[in-house]
């Protein structure tokens, strides 16, 4: 081929995509220096893993739900759980019977987590380097210290796996690896809009390359990388009631686009800019964040812009995982913050791409006077010393919120002060005044960003009141003794030699209080739990459709018709409280519930 046609399908090579720094450094020096910002990244990464190991005692819901995926492969019988991907569990029982201890699955849901957390860091780096250069490095920090980013390593469900594998296919992508299709393939396996990345990859490789064998090569990676999810959502289809994420989309909910885009504000960029924690300045946290809100908006669409007119194909990728992705969840039934965990850094990664396009924009030719930038750099770093230093004399205050954390800023500012100095040794004295600068905005940024974290994370013991209903039923019931209660999986867990014992609200299809208990005794159930995690919330979707208000009248712990109280079980720092009830062995009726 002759050297025009090779230049003709290479990728473009526009110095917008290159840091000046970089470019800068020779090749040896650059890998050193690579090398040693990686080191940093990871030992900060497994920092996080080890403080927060097993932090979180009750898990998410939706962990057994993962656990059924893979269980069913390896149990005797049809496979008919088809609701969840499969490749979260894979992973984490193997680990948990390696590691062993009284809940092995559940440990290997936390050791999985912290063995990647780390190395996502690493790969958000390297994937945000092709985007915005050596600024990918202060994302990184900002991204993976975010609140629900670092909840989600406590939490053993498929968020933190599924940043790992979406990083990994970008970062293969943008290499022009044709691994990338293998490891989008098992994006899907991890939750299903990984799909997208197969799309973002055929894509690329039309635009890169358009020579008829190439395309055919692209079409037939697209269709084998397709081939898991095709078969799963076949399966899916042939097993009633394993649609659940189909049925519960609607375009309806679309109008609710708004509330959703406020959302991934929330969790993207609310943290980052509490500029006072100490009670007073209503109105200035409102104006700032108003603020936030449309520096946000326009900085992403025209980053948007600015990598597409710019042939910056890496922003293509990005957004097509990102759109979908965003319509898909406005489009679902519930939307909770960590939805978009596994985004938001799509969102500062081209908000700063943004920032970095108007600032080329307005500085052509360095039209802009040297002693103005330098004065706007001045004011900038006195504003985040005073609001870093007005932050700081706060953070005593919240220590005993979320106790593993309280380490945190320190390790924060280690890190920052040694990004610093490793800067200035590759670097020199080359923008050593910009670097100051910067270093002190995101110290300030993650010092806000600490207030939120702690509250989020918490001392671990939320749902706690669930792992000692597990225990008492160890210590009090007898063996085959039924138990009802709404969080019957997560019970399981604690108390797995009953794990048959455990029956959910869902199993009982009663349309009054009476059936319910005339059910309840046909099934032999000794034990209905009332909770106050869904007993308190009548107009949720879940209260209706378990039938949690057949035995609402348990909310008050006394004896009530054929219901006997046992005990209460609670959790005052949540305000939360379990009452068990027996059944008691013949009734001829079950009184209505009393009406407020």
């Amino acid at each position: 081929m002759s050297r025009k046609k090779l230049k003709k399908h290479a990728p473009p090579q526009t110095p917008a995509t290159e840091d000046r720094l970089l470019v800068d450094l020779s090749a040896r020096r650059q890998k050193r220096y690579d090398l040693l910002i990686a080191f940093v990244l990871i030992v900060f990464g497994a920092y996080h893993s080890i403080i927060y190991f097993g932090h979180l005692a009750v898990p998410n819901p939706d962990f057994t739900g993962f656990l059924e995926s893979a269980r069913q492969f390896w149990s005797p019988g049809k496979a008919d759980y088809f609701k969840r991907a499969p490749v979260l569990s894979f992973l984490q029982i193997p680990l948990g019977h390696l590691i062993g201890g009284p809940y092995p699955d559940l440990a290997g849901g936390w050791l999985l987590n912290a063995l990647i957390h780390p190395f996502n860091l690493l790969l958000l780096w390297l994937v945000g380097r092709k985007i915005i250069g050596s600024a990918a490095l202060w994302v990184t920090l900002a991204a993976m210290l975010n609140p629900q980013t670092i909840y989600l390593i406590t939490e053993p469900i498929c968020e933190t796996l599924l940043l790992f594998f979406t990083l990994l296919t970008l970062y293969l992508m943008f290499r022009r690896s044709k691994w990338c299709y293998l490891f989008a393939a098992i994006t899907t396996m991890v939750r299903y809009e990984g799909a997208a990345l197969i799309l973002a990859a055929f894509v690329l490789d039309c635009i890169y390359d358009r020579r008829r064998k190439k395309l055919i090569l692209t079409i037939l990676f697209s269709f084998l990388a397709s081939v898991p999810l095709g078969l799963w959502l076949l399966a899916m289809k042939m097993n009633p009631g394993n649609a659940f994420y189909v049925e519960n989309l609607s375009v309806d909910r679309l109008k609710n686009t708004p509330e959703i885009l406020e959302s991934l504000w929330q969790v993207t960029f609310s943290s980052l800019f509490i500029p006072s924690v100490s009670g007073g300045g209503k109105e200035a946290v409102e104006t700032i964040f108003n603020l936030t809100k449309v520096l946000a908006v326009i900085s992403f669409l025209f980053g948007a812009f600015y990598g597409l007119l710019r042939r910056r194909w890496e922003v293509l990728a990005l957004l097509i995982f990102f759109v979908p992705y965003m319509v898909i969840h406005a489009m679902y039934t519930w939307s909770v913050p960590r939805f978009y965990a596994s985004v938001h850094w799509i969102v500062l990664l081209i908000c700063v791409l943004g920032l970095q396009g108007a600032w080329r924009f307005i500085n052509q030719n360095n039209r802009v006077p040297r002693p103005i930038i330098v004065g706007a750099q001045a004011i900038l770093l006195v504003i985040a010393v005073i609001w870093a230093g007005h932050l700081v004399r706060f953070l005593p205050k919240i220590k005993h919120i979320s106790p593993p954390s309280n380490f945190l800023p320190l390790a924060i500012a280690l890190i920052l002060l040694a990004l610093y100095f490793v800067r200035r040794f590759f670097y020199r004295n080359t923008f050593i005044w910009r670097d100051a600068v910067i270093t002190i905005i995101v110290l300030a940024m993650l010092f806000s960003n600490q207030y939120m974290l702690v509250r989020t994370l918490g001392d671990g013991q939320y749902n706690i009141e669930f792992k000692r209903l597990a225990e008492w039923y160890i210590e009090n019931a007898k063996p085959g003794e039924k138990m009802l209660c709404s969080m019957s999986n997560v019970v399981e867990i604690f108390a797995p030699q009953a794990k048959k014992c455990f029956i959910h609200p869902a199993n009982i299809k009663a349309a009054n209080p009476q059936e319910f208990a005339e059910i309840c005794y046909k099934r032999n159930i000794d034990y209905v739990v009332w909770d106050s995690r869904i007993g308190r919330l009548p107009n949720d979707v879940n209260y209706k459709g378990w039938g949690i208000g057949n035995f609402a009248m348990l909310e008050k712990p006394r004896d009530i018709g054929p219901y006997e109280f046992i005990k209460t079980i609670t959790c005052e720092r949540y305000g939360r409280r379990l009452n068990i009830f027996r059944l008691r062995k013949l009734s001829d009726a079950v009184p209505k519930p009393e009406t407020k």
